[in-house]
């Protein structure tokens, strides 16, 4: 049987010595593991004058440790790290067609990981996955199809990102950046214009398998939910969780902890119960409207901001106290009415291109089926 060392080359990492590293540009750039991926290229933060494993154009570089099977394109030459290896085809294979034939047995790959710390594969993993490619020319043909159906994936996401931004870019249109108006002598604290901010509990809940929804960071995204993973507590343990308050529609529900700057707002018959490093706040209806205020906090609470917003506090971190001290400037309900009419106007764009966005990925996971069982 073939495996896929016999067409492509397995390049393992290796970490360069620390004192090699730096941020001013100088050596090469360092691939350290997935998480200086962008997209399908590389996006490293750092520098090494010394390097032992280098790619090269064209390798895909793939992730070891953790973020196992994630991969980028070498648009250059990088160093290695060891959260990382390069797959260098050769003559027999098809660049683009080992890529997708990867991307479709990338569970067999994290299914050799082990590992007490954090999981990880080994070059033998890699080297000795089951590979049998068909003839040259026929690689390319199911390629072309793949490239074709992970373009229209590709543009899907990308009318996601430009909707996710939309909020913010119309924000600052209609009512300035934050960090200047926050400033005016008409500001008010948020508590001022809130019925009430409330703490999540400070304690980790029993999860169940089925229940009530019990809502974590990760469910958070830049005004909207994520709920491709959930968890579950039981009617106790969320009558228990709710006792401070119940969620009601409307309220907005922010990160505090962690990762800042992501929220979004309860929906009409959302049952759920708060985890940890989650913060509700339940707007006062008659000064302030749900769409500006989370607008609002989702620009003042991205990292780069809140520091210059908040003497004292950190990026990675945010009391209560220091939500409630937020200096606002509210303009008139008209204005914030025109704005949330914008915002859900944008959502329910949104919601059309997530229904596109779902179907290109079953497309295309279809195709990939149907490209590695010879059938295409």
């Amino acid at each position: 049987m073939s495996v896929l060392s016999d067409h492509v080359d397995v390049i393992m990492g290796q970490a360069p010595s620390g004192d090699q590293y730096n941020d001013r540009g100088e050596g090469w750039p360092l691939i350290a593991g997935a998480g200086d991926f962008a997209g399908s290229v590389p996006r490293p933060k750092k520098y090494t004058i010394t390097a032992s494993k280098l790619s090269r154009p064209g390798d895909i570089v793939i992730g070891i440790r953790a973020s196992i099977g994630s991969k980028v394109w070498s648009d250059g030459e990088y160093c290695l790290g060891r959260g990382v290896a390069a797959l260098r085809p050769r003559e027999t294979v098809d660049g683009s067609y080992v890529w997708h034939w990867f991307e479709a047995n990338r569970t067999l790959l994290e299914s050799k990981a082990r590992g007490a710390t954090f999981l990880q594969v080994n070059r033998a993993d890699i080297a000795e996955l089951p590979f049998e490619p068909p003839p040259l020319p026929e690689q390319r043909r199911i390629a072309s199809i793949l490239d074709l159906a992970s373009s229209i994936t590709a543009k899907c996401d990308a009318q996601k990102d430009l909707f996710r931004e939309a909020s913010s870019a119309i924000f600052m249109s209609m009512f300035g950046d934050p960090l200047l108006t926050s400033r005016h002598a008409l500001a008010v604290p948020l508590s001022t214009v809130t019925e009430a901010i409330i703490d999540c509990p400070h304690t980790t809940p029993t999860w169940t398998d089925t229940g009530v929804l019990c809502l974590r960071t990760s469910n958070l995204g830049l005004g909207e939910w994520d709920f491709s993973e959930t968890r579950f507590v039981s009617e106790e343990t969320h009558e228990v969780r709710t006792r401070r308050a119940v969620l009601k529609a409307g309220d907005l529900i922010l990160s505090r902890e962690g990762t800042l700057g992501v929220g979004a707002i309860v929906e009409p018959d959302m049952e759920a119960s708060m985890g940890q490093r989650l913060v509700q706040i339940r707007p006062d209806t008659e000064l302030v409207l749900p769409e500006f205020l989370l607008a609002y906090l989702l620009v003042v609470l991205q990292p780069s901001r809140l520091t210059q917003l908040l003497v004292g506090s950190t990026s990675r971190h945010l009391n209560v106290r220091d939500i409630r001290a937020l200096p606002i400037d509210v303009p008139s309900i008209d204005r914030q009415r025109e704005f949330s009419e914008a915002v859900r106007a944008i959502r329910v764009q949104r919601r059309s291109v997530d229904i596109q966005t779902k179907l290109a990925a079953e497309l295309l996971q279809a195709v990939q089926d149907r490209a590695f069982r010879g059938e295409l």
